[in-house]
């Protein structure tokens, strides 16, 4: 079935690159008929995206297309970027070859190099150890596909020299470009691997180096385009992993950004940092006092900046996974101080005494919004329901903290997030938004879900789905979706469900509304408990598609 996405749709005059991700959201864009006609049965497409790549002014189709190892594998043995051009329908495809054998990958599209096209580059997971991806940087200006860089030269990274030195210690020599890194070793007994002694016969006890120790530079592991402040243009930043003795033993990673020079994609600078874990990262902030949200807050923001700013853009993610858990907790924190401040942290001793507290709630919540430790905390409090007050983060708050070095995947996540902490469509078990604004947020965790399958947050973002799902589907106890005195399907719900489906066609959510309003009319539009069961079964169907699951 022929689907299409109108919801994170990428706007055609795209200045950064968009990064568009296999899984559901190749499903949600639709083709022109010829690519059904063309494209081999057993072909299989993984990332799709619509910009103008042949510079004529007008958007092309481009797909990432995989030939699969076999029936039921997900490997692919080679994969082509195949472009549709928006003009002339013709098919013009790039074949990346042999080394671009391994598993559905990611297509990005941004300007790369000076021409007027956009530019489009892709990540293949091997599947080898370390999470080796082989990228490629594809130019079809004119209609005349050409690699924009040396595919080979671009997989193996930074060419770098590591040598062993006393007091467990690694020098990084980049010859090419005059410099040198050092980094340290995790020693016997570390954190990191208290029962494993890797460099036993290695270095002495006193921190000798008695025989030459194995470094290791692994090929690219990671990669993202990022924008060029003030060209319009962007660049491509590599990642590889090093490690010593033990692949298991990370000590440090390579950051390699690569930019067009007018003729060709060439290395512009090369760093080496120590690898700081997002685990570790998490227990560092945990040791800070909460009782002040706006100082703790700032430091655990400025310590990701230091650890995090040139580290891979999945390090970024689980790192900000942790801050996010880390702000929740200050907030939540917040919540109940806000709570006893009012004077309801103890049972009041008289009706009358309760009521003053729940009255003092919002008056406090108002003054600790326009506090400045709130605004330098990225706090807010807000309504919680049934007369009382809660504190969450402050939308925008991580956007305007942390700024490019959010990653997408995060990004998206928190921007959706904080709506539903700070415009809750549901109280006391009631929904309190139009059924059009519920079945948009619906809408919206699809698409991320859809968008970001492997994303650090896709687990809560599908929580959010299935919530918002089920209540647009069923209502919820305090809001059915029937009338209390005949048991009937309210007329308005029917509507709002006819009106989700031609908004969002094809996307498993819209199958799922199909199947309730076919549930609805054979059971005579009356919510009974096998219309429940029904509904249910399309619920679990249309979340199981979302997170990727069928």
């Amino acid at each position: 079935m022929r689907m299409r996405d109108t919801r994170l749709r990428a706007s055609a005059a795209i200045t950064v690159a968009i990064a568009i991700t296999f899984a559901a959201v190749a499903g949600f864009m639709s083709l022109p008929a010829s690519a059904a006609q063309t494209l081999p049965a057993d072909d299989r497409i993984h990332a799709r995206a619509q910009a103008d790549v042949t510079g004529d002014g007008v958007d092309d189709s481009i797909l990432l297309v995989g030939h699969p190892y076999s029936d039921d594998s997900q490997f692919c043995t080679s994969h082509d970027v195949v472009v549709y051009d928006g003009v002339t329908g013709d098919r013009i495809t790039m074949v990346l070859g042999g080394t671009s054998g391994g598993y559905p990958g990611t297509l990005f599209v941004g300007r790369i190099d000076d021409d007027r096209a956009l530019d489009v580059v892709v990540a293949i997971p091997t599947g080898g150890s370390g999470g080796i991806t082989n990228p490629y940087v594809v130019s079809f200006q004119g209609g005349k596909p050409r690699f924009l860089g040396d595919p080979q030269a671009l997989a193996h990274g930074a060419q770098l020299d590591a040598h062993g030195l006393d007091h467990f210690r690694v020098r990084i020599n980049d010859s090419e470009r005059g410099r040198q890194f050092m980094l340290g070793l995790p020693g016997p007994g570390s954190t990191s691997g208290p029962e494993l002694d890797y460099y036993d016969g290695i270095y002495s006890k006193s921190g000798k180096l008695v025989q030459p120790i194995d470094i290791s530079i692994d090929d690219v592991g990671g990669l993202e385009v990022a924008p060029i402040s003030r060209t319009g243009l962007n660049e491509l930043v590599t990642y590889q992993k090093v490690w010593a003795v033990a692949h298991a033993n990370s000590i440090g990673m390579v950051r390699t950004v690569w930019r067009w020079t007018g003729r060709q994609l060439a290395i512009a600078a090369v760093d080496v940092t120590p690898l700081f874990t997002p685990e570790a990262y998490a227990e560092y902030i945990a040791s800070f006092d909460k009782s002040k949200p706006a100082e703790a807050v700032e430091k655990a923001v400025a310590e990701y900046k230091a650890r995090f700013e040139l580290a891979p853009p999945y390090f970024r993610e689980d790192a900000f996974r942790e801050f996010r858990q880390f702000h929740l907790a200050i907030a939540a924190a917040e919540g109940m101080s806000l709570e006893k401040r009012a004077g309801l942290a103890d049972p009041p001793k008289t009706g009358e005494a309760t009521q003053a507290a729940y009255e003092r709630l919002p008056r406090l919540a108002s003054q600790l919004n326009a506090s400045n430790e709130y605004k330098k905390a990225g706090l807010n409090a807000v309504y919680d329901g049934e007369g009382t007050w809660t504190v969450v983060p402050r939308p925008g708050s991580s956007a305007e903290q942390f700024g490019r070095l959010l990653p997408p995947a995060a990004a998206d996540f928190v921007g959706l997030d904080d709506r539903e902490r700070n415009e809750r469509w549901q109280y006391d078990a009631a929904i309190v938004v139009p059924l059009a604004e519920l079945g948009s947020r619906v809408a919206s965790w699809e698409a991320y879900l859809a968008k970001y399958p492997d994303s650090a947050f896709a687990k809560e973002a599908g929580t959010h789905f299935k919530r918002a799902l089920s209540a647009l589907l069923m209502g919820t106890s305090n809001t059915p979706h029937y009338d209390y005195t005949t048991k009937r399907v309210r007329p308005d719900v029917i509507e709002a469900l006819k009106a989700y489906t031609k908004a969002y066609p094809g996307t498993p959510s819209a199958e799922a509304a199909l199947d309730a309003l076919k549930a609805f009319e054979e059971g005579g539009n009356v919510l009974s408990a096998a219309v429940r069961r029904e509904i249910n079964q399309a619920l679990d169907r249309a979340t199981k598609a979302g997170e990727g699951e069928i």
